[in-house]
Formats: C-alpha cells, sequence, structure tokens
C-alpha cells in the first residue's frame, strides 16, 4: 500500500534521537555496534564518506547538520555492525568496511540503503490468538484459517488483515489480526468468538488470547513462500514501555535489518502489563538459522539495555502473511 511522507513524523523522530544523544546507554554503543548520533561532532565534520552504508537511517532524522553529501541536512549515525551478519568483524578502534548505498534481498533483487521510508502516524492494535494444534490438523487448521476465518475478519469494520504463524514440531500456532482503531477490536469481540471456538476445534487445544499495539512495524520487502518468523517475548516494567519501545527503533531495529534474509520487523507491546513481543520475518528457514547467533547477540545487547526480561524466543512458518499495517519506525 502507499505510505505517505509525514513531515510531523519526522519531527517527531527528530525529537526521540535527540533525546536520546543523552541517554542511549554507553554500553550499547561501544565498539560501534548500535547506530547512534554523535552530539560531540560539530556541524560541517562528519568524517564519513558521502556513499557509505553507515548513513543508511539518517534521513530518519533532522536532529544534527551535517556538511556530508549523503546526510547534508540530517543527523549522522554511527556504523551498523558488521558481526551481526557474519559478514566480518566490527573493529573497536577504525571504521567499519564501506558498505554498498544498495542492499541484496535473497531472489536478486536490491533496494537502496540510505533512504528512510515514508510513514503516516497511525495507532494500531492487535488481537493475537495462540492454539497447542494437534500436530496432524496443522495443515487442516491451516486451510480452515485462509478459506473461512480470513475473509470473515476482514469483512468487519476496521480490520485490516491477519498473519499465521505455525510450529509444526511443538504445534503451537498464533494467529493475529490486525486493527485499525482499539475500538473496533474490542467491538468485534462478540463476532471473533465464534469464530475462534471453531477453529480451536479444528485444530485442537484451549487458545490464549492477547491484545496489543503496534508500536514498531518496518519492512524491507513483502514476504514471500517460504518466509519464516523469529519471535521474542519480553516483559519491562509497565512505566518502562516507551523508553523500551524507542530502544527497539533506535538500538535493536538498525542491527536487525542487517541480518541475513531480513524482511520485516515488528514490535507489540501491552502497556498494562508490560508485555511486549518482537516477530522478525526472513526471507527462508536457511537464513534464519544461518543469522541465528547474530541475532541472540543483537537480542541480549538491546533486552539488557532496555531492562527487560526475555520471556521465551520462537521459530515458526510463516503459513499466511495478509496484514495491511502502514509502515510504523
Amino acid at each position: 500500500m502507499p505510505i505517505h511522507h509525514d513531515d510531523a513524523g519526522l519531527k517527531a523522530r527528530a525529537l526521540t534521537v535527540a533525546r536520546y544523544q543523552t541517554t542511549l546507554p554507553p554500553s550499547l554503543c561501544r565498539d560501534r555496534r548500535i547506530l547512534q548520533v554523535r552530539p560531540d561532532r560539530p556541524r560541517g565534520t562528519c568524517k564519513e564518506p558521502a556513499n557509505s552504508g553507515r548513513h543508511a537511517r539518517a534521513s530518519q532524522t533532522r536532529a544534527l547538520g551535517c556538511s556530508s553529501a549523503a546526510c547534508r541536512r540530517l543527523g549522522c549515525l554511527a556504523g551498523l555492525p558488521a558481526w551481526a551478519s557474519g559478514r566480518g568483524r566490527a573493529s573497536s578502534s577504525g571504521p567499519l568496511p564501506n558498505k554498498s548505498r544498495r542492499r541484496r534481498v535473497e531472489g536478486g533483487r536490491r533496494r537502496h540503503r540510505g533512504v528512510a521510508p515514508n510513514t503516516r502516524r497511525w495507532v494500531v492494535y492487535a488481537r493475537s490468538t495462540t492454539f497447542l494444534a494437534r500436530v496432524s490438523s496443522i495443515d487442516e487448521g491451516i486451510a480452515h484459517i485462509r478459506d473461512e476465518v480470513l475473509p470473515a475478519l476482514t469483512g468487519m469494520e476496521g480490520c485490516i488483515g491477519l498473519s499465521l504463524l505455525v510450529d509444526r514440531d511443538s504445534g503451537r500456532c498464533i494467529a493475529t489480526s490486525a486493527w485499525r482503531t482499539e475500538e473496533a477490536m474490542r467491538s468485534s469481540e462478540d463476532h471473533v468468538e465464534a469464530i475462534r471456538d471453531r477453529a480451536a476445534a479444528i485444530m485442537g487445544g484451549v487458545p490464549q488470547v492477547e491484545r496489543w499495539e503496534i508500536a514498531v512495524l518496518h519492512r524491507d520487502h513483502r514476504s514471500r513462500d517460504g518466509a519464516c518468523v523469529r519471535a521474542t517475548w519480553m516483559q519491562v516494567e509497565p512505566a518502562q514501555a516507551d523508553r523500551a519501545i524507542d530502544m527497539f527503533k533506535m538500538a535493536m531495529l538498525p542491527a536487525i535489518e542487517d541480518l541475513e534474509g531480513f524482511c520485516s520487523a515488528s514490535l507489540m507491546v501491552d502497556r498494562l502489563s508490560g508485555r511486549a513481543v518482537s516477530s522478525v520475518t526472513y526471507d527462508t528457514m536457511e537464513s534464519m538459522e544461518r543469522n541465528r547467533e547474530g541475532a541472540r547477540a543483537v537480542r541480549t545487547a538491546g533486552i539488557g539495555e532496555a531492562g527487560a526480561e526475555v520471556l521465551d524466543v520462537g521459530e515458526f512458518e510463516l503459513a499466511l502473511a495478509h496484514l495491511r499495517v502502514p509502515e510504523m519506525a
């Protein structure tokens, strides 16, 4: 779907970055492993080459000035970790290797780096339903959700799509519907209950329902057949939810983007309980397996600094991907 440019969104992002110039923990910034605005660098002194990949997300903020061609009007951002993707080692003393401004996507396509996506300032809500399905019933359940549940939900006022994650080993299946407003999500509860009960009867198990705010969603490209998802459930203090969201956006997301096979990432939060779940989609199961260690390193650094606790990590097949949620990163 088209994403519209939003100057208000850029200004809001600038305020966020300006705040983090002084509050990003030093341990997240050592070895240049996490993107960081350089408040100590005066205007006109950027020493990064204009074609460097280190300006990859510079266009998201107007917090600082820089005279280089790549970020003249914007804040110069420090480098991103080669260690996270397994393509090299970051040096604690020297500059990171230059990277192409174009990034290869599995399948041969390329995209340009260094240009931030246009955004719309939406608040989108989600309801997830987890089934512990009988392994023998998973394919039947996928067909039911695709052919019956998806049309029924998307016909409801305010619903903007559905996704389904499947772990064929454990039988855990997670269906997530997205809604334009919290009111639309709440008003659909009675209609959805009967649909959920029918799905549970087919797949087996007692459904567990959770409700979320989608705080972050960023797509590099749309998912294709064979895509997989790594989901991480976390617990933070409810009062620290906004800080955790900002840390995910400004520190973890840039590193996650550089993992092999990256497709998209989202963060959903329950502000009342402090629970959160991040979902990162990769092009293939093979790429997700190869980037497992890099993902663990990113997760360990980011979660620790955000003061969060990891509750669970799961890897899933992306069985259905029909979400029309706008870019929110």
